[in-house]
């Protein structure tokens, strides 16, 4: 598992989620870089790369990122305080020719408005199915205080919305992408994105129960 971390520790609870247990024989070995490495990184080499608050992609990154996709790797993206919300959508854009766009989502303005718990829209979607009958594991009470809106891209085959926030949010919005699949998170992965206004995190979502599953 590739770790693309946006800024100093933006990865840490995301690896440790992956594997909390890094000494131990674990099939799952995650492995972290700074974004400046992204390009210089064999893609194939991994079975899934998270992005996790990356300011943005170039062109070149993006088209790599979709070509791994679309050959069987899986890529979920964190957002989060660094990100550039313009950079990404232009990938949307990119996709409205011959291939489909790199993300399921566009990224809006920022929503700050501190929300406790997740809907997971009925345990439909396999990333939120294991919680059903676990009302006590933690998911339906995890806090989130700010957040991109996402707004799902119509007409696109296949584009489904995993769980939500209690006003109606999409938070988490996946598609598959050739032989792969995207999954876009609307907040971030760590405690790394801070509100300018009062210095909490975004989301302390990495220190609840419901994050590891």
């Amino acid at each position: 598992m590739l770790c693309v971390a946006g800024r100093e520790g933006a990865a840490k609870y995301l690896a440790s989620a992956l594997n909390p247990n890094p000494s131990g024989d674990s099939p799952i070995r995650p492995i972290i870089i700074a974004d400046g490495d992204l390009a210089d990184t064999q893609l194939g080499d991994f079975d899934c790369v998270f992005l996790c608050n990356v300011a943005q992609l170039t062109a070149s990154e993006a088209t790599r990122l979709a070509r791994y996709v679309e050959s069987g790797g899986g890529l979920v993206t964190f957002l989060g305080d660094q990100t550039v919300p313009a950079s990404y959508n232009g990938l949307l854009d990119a996709g409205k020719g011959s291939r489909p766009a790199l993300l399921p989502a566009t990224i809006g303005d920022v929503i700050s408005q501190p929300q406790f718990g997740l809907d997971p829209l009925n345990y439909r979607h396999p990333i939120v199915a294991p919680f059903r009958g676990r009302e006590r594991a933690g998911l339906l009470t995890t806090p989130v205080s700010r957040h991109y809106k996402l707004e799902v891209s119509k007409g696109r085959p296949g584009v489904e919305v995993a769980a939500a926030l209690p006003g109606g949010d999409p938070l988490i919005v996946t598609a598959p992408l050739g032989r792969g699949r995207t999954v876009l998170v609307g907040t971030d992965g760590s405690l790394s994105s801070v509100d300018p206004t009062s210095g909490e995190p975004w989301t302390t979502w990495p220190t609840w129960p419901s994050y590891l599953p």
